[in-house]
């Protein structure tokens, strides 16, 4: 938040009014999350493929609806932008936008997470997956 003395200054603001619009950031900031962890919680104990889907999805709305609050938006760090180096993604990031490369990006993780986690599949299978998913 270095930009925070130059964004007070410029608005002539108090430090009091400076560290008041922080709290209100960081406020958000904290709703956002925890709404996404709230959301994302009765997830947990059913059917791995849906849950995925479920959680990738609330990824991708989460960081629209963050990138789109008036005034305080900040599409900056989006879970896709990394995913873009790669000229395929970065063609469907055509038709999709950086939020279909959020999702992309989600579901892999979610995809790897459940293959490293899961109980039921040897750590042999679990590795194999792993490796084909990775190569």
């Amino acid at each position: 938040m270095s930009w925070m003395p130059r964004a007070c200054r410029a608005w002539r603001l108090s430090r009091v009014g400076g560290c008041a619009i922080l709290l209100l950031i960081a406020t958000v900031f904290g709703i956002f999350t925890g709404t996404f962890a709230w959301v994302c919680s009765p997830f947990g104990t059913t059917q791995p493929v849906p849950r995925l889907r479920r959680r990738s999805i609330f990824v991708v709305t989460f960081e629209f609806a963050f990138a789109h609050m008036p005034r305080s938006g900040f599409p900056w760090n989006l879970l896709g932008y990394p995913a873009a180096n790669n000229l395929a993604l970065l063609q469907l990031a055509t038709v999709t936008g950086i939020w279909g490369l959020s999702f992309l990006v989600a579901a892999f993780n979610s995809l790897v997470a459940w293959t490293a986690l899961a109980p039921t599949p040897a750590p042999k299978t679990r590795f194999a997956v792993l490796t084909a998913l990775l190569f």
